[in-house]
Formats: C-alpha cells, sequence, structure tokens
C-alpha cells in the first residue's frame, strides 16, 4: 500500500477483538517494519531490496521492528502523549505508566509473535494491492475499446487503484477504532507548549524530506510514490529525532 501507516488499520480490529492475546506494540511495529527498507534508503524506492523469506522476516525484519518499539516506548511514546490535545491526552494517559522493557521480559513470546502476524499481515496486504498486472490490464483495455486513452486510464488504475482503495479502508479503521468518538476541531485545540512541539515535528518532516529529494536517485516515473514514502519516511525519522531532542532537554534541564 502506499501509506505505510495505513497497515495500522488493519491490526486494531484484531487488537480489539483478542486484546489478550496479541501486544499491540508488536501489531503496530509488526505492520510498520516491512516498508522499512523503502523507507529509510537513499537509492531508488519504487521496489523494496527484502527478499521476505522466513531468514530476512527473522533476522531482518522483526529486528527491526523490536528495535523500533524500544524507541519508541524509551523516547517518544510520553512525550507525544503529553502533546496530543487534550481529549487525547487522556484517552492515552493510561499508556504513560507502561514499562515495555518489563512486559517485554514476561511476555516475550506474545510480543514476538504479534510482530510476526503483523509482518504476514502487512505482506498479505501488499500481496492484494497488487493483485493486478497493469500492464495486461493496459493490453486488455486497448483490445475491448481500441482508444490509448482509455488503455492508460487502466494502466494506472492497475498500478494504483487497489493500493489506494485499501489505503482508505486502514485509514478509516484508524479514525474507526481510535478516534470517531472524540473527533471534532474543538477537541483538536492545544496549548502553545504543544504547538511547538508539532510545528518542530513538521519542521523536521520538512528538512528531511528536502533532504532525501537532494540526495535520493528519484525515479520520475513514478515520482508520486517518492514524495509519499519520502513523507512518510521523513515524518517517521521526525517522530524519533523530535521525541530524542526533547527527552535531552527533560533529562539535562535544571529541576
Amino acid at each position: 500500500m502506499p501509506f505505510t501507516f495505513s497497515h495500522i488499520g488493519f491490526i486494531l480490529p484484531i487488537k480489539k477483538k483478542w486484546k489478550s492475546k496479541f501486544s499491540i506494540t508488536g501489531l503496530v511495529f509488526g505492520s510498520l517494519a516491512p516498508d522499512y527498507d523503502i523507507l529509510f534508503r537513499l537509492t531508488n524506492v519504487r521496489f523494496h531490496i527484502f527478499q521476505y523469506d522466513i531468514k530476512t522476516i527473522l533476522f531482518l525484519i522483526f529486528p527491526l521492528a523490536l528495535a523500533s518499539a524500544f524507541a519508541f516506548h524509551l523516547f517518544c511514546r510520553n512525550i507525544i502523549i503529553d502533546n496530543l490535545p487534550a481529549v487525547y491526552r487522556l484517552q492515552y494517559r493510561q499508556h504513560t505508566s507502561f514499562n515495555f522493557t518489563s512486559f517485554l521480559k514476561k511476555h516475550f513470546l506474545r510480543v514476538s509473535l504479534s510482530i510476526i502476524f503483523a509482518i504476514l499481515l502487512h505482506l498479505f496486504l501488499d500481496f492484494m494491492c497488487h493483485f493486478l498486472n497493469a500492464y495486461q490490464v493496459k493490453m486488455f483495455m486497448l483490445q475491448f475499446s481500441d482508444s490509448d486513452i482509455i488503455a492508460n486510464v487502466a494502466y494506472v488504475f492497475g498500478i494504483y487503484g487497489l493500493p489506494i482503495l485499501f489505503s482508505l479502508i486502514g485509514f478509516y479503521l484508524i479514525y474507526k477504532y481510535e478516534y470517531h468518538k472524540h473527533f471534532s476541531i474543538k477537541n483538536l485545540a492545544i496549548n502553545k507548549k504543544q504547538f511547538l512541539f508539532w510545528f518542530t515535528m513538521v519542521l523536521f518532516t520538512i528538512l528531511f524530506s528536502i533532504l532525501k529529494f537532494l540526495i535520493t536517485e528519484v525515479d520520475h516515473e513514478f515520482f508520486i510514490d517518492f514524495i509519499i514514502i519520502s513523507l512518510t519516511s521523513s515524518f517517521l525519522v521526525a517522530i524519533y529525532a523530535n521525541c530524542l531532542f526533547y527527552y535531552i532537554f527533560q533529562k539535562t534541564k535544571p529541576i
């Protein structure tokens, strides 16, 4: 799917139905990690370099998911929650005391299986998104309509139709399971301190996006893919960079 974050939506129904069976941390980061090879490299970002065999899943994608989960809980979680609008801060405040390290020691198998399950779900969704062969769709429509315009439209649909559809479903599921009860413009109000946090987050995202654009090999035929991937990866890096900056600042600030 073109929007990596939409994968999170598909694990939320599983979290709700089988909360005691899965680790939400494992599910979230397992659903993101299979795209790390595209998001965090500076060569052509159109195609994956992960092989997605058992060896790659267990010895590369799984450790990356676990490491990013650790970093999130250590540096990012509480800082992000503290800077959410009041309604959502109250919604997630219970998680600020969660000790992921202790939980992992007690429930390593649950976390590990949750990560692996989410990785496999991610790969299944990607397979479904790329089920159509765009070139074959184009040739079929060209023979059927004898129109280059219709054939080219069909070709674009063959590439982007299902990925966009599945991405929209994923984002809808995030909205349905996490935000629809409290979502309104007035509930998005934040104070000046919180505004500064999100402003620096956006600033970091823009900075990293420009940097990636300047030094990454760009495939101009699929430029929209490059833009989406660059913004997604830059936002992920910005989350960790901004939160790490705030974490260090809090630790070194005089009492």
